[in-house]
């Protein structure tokens, strides 16, 4: 899963932004195009938008720190860096503004300074499940539910490297489950996700709760005007004082047969605000949404006035000013009536002291069939739209100036002998991180001579701990 917090700044400027990688498997919560966890979330090949920070205070480009050339991967120094991730589970990796943090569940962790080239080692926390959002003091998890007494809330120190255990009464154990979780000032607000599976289908929420960082202190949330339960895919994000809210699937989870007539398909496909290209709501999305204020503790609709159309996996972010929306996928009927989805190419800004949509200018022609990566980073929307690994075209928006520009690409997975297998990869604003995860090692026998239907094993995957940075060509 990739995480993300937007914080405020003017429009063309750095965003000051916390990003998490995710060792993925090319999944809609991880990587795509070859690569491990990104910065790119919450999907590198759905058009979700990932987050990220200028590393003027310390980056890998600061003045004064450690020569490196642009253009490749170079390896970080090893003394201190974590060790191999042991488990085939996803590294968790965040930016800080100052420095990488790398978080694993079953090994000790560590804090990369890029100024330095060095490392700081800090102790596993193996009861950690997922993050739940950073702040610029650290980063909030949660632990596994407990039989008997409930989730486990905790706080992750950067500068102290230490843990401790925060209130959990009153806590949205649905937000853990698909749930939204964004950091407006010292409010954390955890809305959405599953509040129990049901047949045919889940049962999703808009309720939840806001977390008072100084008062330790969980408080439920209002539903007065909340827009309706729907799949959390980054289009939950913080926009100034408010958190806001637009778009994304109305996903059933469904398990079973469903027939046109059944009264449960129907009342889900007649939410307001919901798009449907038949009476399935397996395939609808939303083309609304709202803003919330924490403090006053209410919920503002967000006119639908010139919004974009209904869609999912769109790239969303706050520039400080204003919202952007840009692509993401719609479903929609075939010439033959049946269901498919596409990828949009366009979008819209949205002024919440206005309360008003004005559309941005369209893209550049695209490869045929390429699949869209998102990042926000110094006040641009950087798209990535690759049609296979070697065939891919990068635009910068610029939401000031209105205008698309062509962007030089990323350089991929470190290209080293025997690079590491699905590495995680975050963008710190300057320049790309990256780790591990795997290494191709010795292939065990074939036991598939002469059996039909035998699968061949490959090379077995060794842990490694390898880290890289890169920065662009000028």
């Amino acid at each position: 899963m990739v995480y993300l917090l937007m914080t405020g700044c003017s429009e063309g400027q750095g965003s000051g932004n916390r990003t998490v990688g995710d060792a993925g498997n090319g999944t809609l919560d991880g990587t795509t195009n070859g690569k491990g966890g990104s910065a790119a979330g919450p999907s590198a090949g759905s058009g979700g938008v990932g987050a990220s920070a200028s590393a003027g205070t310390g980056g890998i480009a600061a003045h004064g720190c450690v020569a490196r050339q642009a253009g490749g991967w170079q390896l970080t120094s090893t003394l201190g860096e974590p060790p191999p991730n042991a488990l085939n589970n996803s590294d968790i990796v965040l930016w800080s503004g100052e420095a990488v943090f790398v978080f694993r569940h079953d090994t000790d962790g560590g804090k990369y300074d890029p100024c330095t080239d060095s490392w700081s080692p800090f102790g596993a926390y193996r009861n950690f499940r997922s993050l739940v959002v950073t702040s610029d003091a650290g980063a909030y998890v949660v632990e596994p539910l407990n039989p008997g007494s409930g989730p486990q809330f905790s706080f992750f120190d950067f500068a102290k490297l230490s843990w401790t255990q925060l209130s959990v009464a009153g806590y949205p154990v649905a937000a853990d489950t698909g749930g939204a979780a964004v950091l407006v000032e010292s409010r954390i607000v955890r809305w959405g996700g599953t509040a129990s599976g049901g047949f045919p289908y889940s049962v999703l929420t808009n309720g939840g709760a806001v977390y008072d960082v100084n008062a330790d202190r969980w408080t439920p949330m209002s539903s007065v005007g909340a827009p309706a339960e729907r799949v959390i895919d980054g289009n939950v994000i913080a926009a100034g004082k408010q958190i806001f809210v637009w778009g994304g699937a109305r996903v059933g989870g469904r398990s079973g047969t469903i027939q046109a007539d059944d009264p449960t398909a129907a009342a889900l496909t007649k939410s307001p605000g919901l798009e449907c290209p038949n009476w399935e709501p397996d395939y609808c999305s939303y083309a609304d949404g709202a803003l919330y204020d924490p403090v006053a503790d209410r919920w503002t609709p967000v006119t639908q006035t010139g919004a974009p159309s209904a869609r999912f996996h769109a790239a969303i972010a706050w520039t400080g000013s204003r919202v952007l929306v840009w692509g993401g996928m719609q479903y929609t009927l075939s010439s033959q009536d049946s269901l498919t989805s596409r990828y949009l190419t366009d979008g819209a800004l949205y002024d919440p002291d206005t309360n008003s949509w004005t559309p941005m200018a369209a893209m550049p022609p695209l490869p045929a069939n390429a699949v869209p990566t998102g990042i926000w980073s110094n006040g641009h929307l950087r798209m990535t739209y690759a049609a296979s690994l070697t065939n891919a075209t990068d635009y910068l928006y610029d939401p000031g100036r209105d205008v698309w520009e062509a962007a030089q690409p990323d350089p991929g997975p470190p290209k080293r002998t025997d690079a590491p297998l699905y590495p995680t990869i975050i963008w710190t604003g300057t320049s790309w991180f990256a780790i591990g995860r795997f290494r191709a090692g010795p292939t065990p026998p074939n036991p598939c001579h002469n059996v039909p239907g035998c699968d061949p094993p490959g090379p077995e995957l060794i842990p490694v701990s390898e880290a890289a940075v890169a920065l662009p060509t000028p």
